[in-house]
């Protein structure tokens, strides 16, 4: 499995930072020790992954393990999800070559890593790409209306934060 977490940079204050966004875990094997090569949908979790959780993770099946602790009554073993916040990963065995000749297919998206009850919440499918396109929410948080730009200011500032200034080179 791989753990992803992730930052996000606020500009709520003077200075930029970086504050934690959210995690997840993407299974990569199957129990046959197989790659699981798709295109999968992975909810985020709240803050950062515990230590606990990362040390008990190899020696369990990841997703039921997670699963369990999302269900627990135990306030100091409960994780809870980022309010219908995901991730869309491409997991891909070098040894399947062609497998995936479209850059992004939305219709082989799985989606059974998302909670069945908040599916239509959580997809991520060509009607909500074309709406996200054209919402004033979305386009209204790059302040420069430029998106190219935006981007461009939040990696530098990124790359400055996490000690990669004079390694990163924004590319015209």
């Amino acid at each position: 499995s791989i753990i992803v977490d992730i930052r996000m940079v606020s500009y709520a204050n003077l200075d930029p930072e970086i504050i934690p966004f959210g995690w997840t875990v993407i299974p990569i094997f199957n129990p046959n020790r197989y790659v699981m090569s798709g295109i999968y949908q992975v909810p985020l979790f709240k803050g950062t992954p515990r230590k606990d959780l990362i040390e008990e993770l190899p020696f369990n099946d990841p997703w039921g393990f997670l699963m369990e602790k999302v269900k627990s009554s135990k306030k100091n073993e409960k994780i809870e999800y980022v309010k219908y916040s995901s991730i869309i990963v491409r997991v891909l065995d070098s040894q399947r070559e062609g497998h995936f000749n479209n850059p992004f297919d939305f219709n082989r998206i799985d989606y059974k890593y998302l909670p069945d009850k908040d599916l239509p919440k959580f997809a991520y499918n060509n009607a909500v790409d074309v709406k996200l396109q054209s919402d004033k929410k979305m386009n209204a948080i790059v302040p420069s209306k430029n998106p190219t730009q935006y981007n461009q200011k939040i990696t530098k500032d990124a790359a400055i934060l996490l000690g990669l200034g004079d390694k990163y080179q924004i590319q015209e």
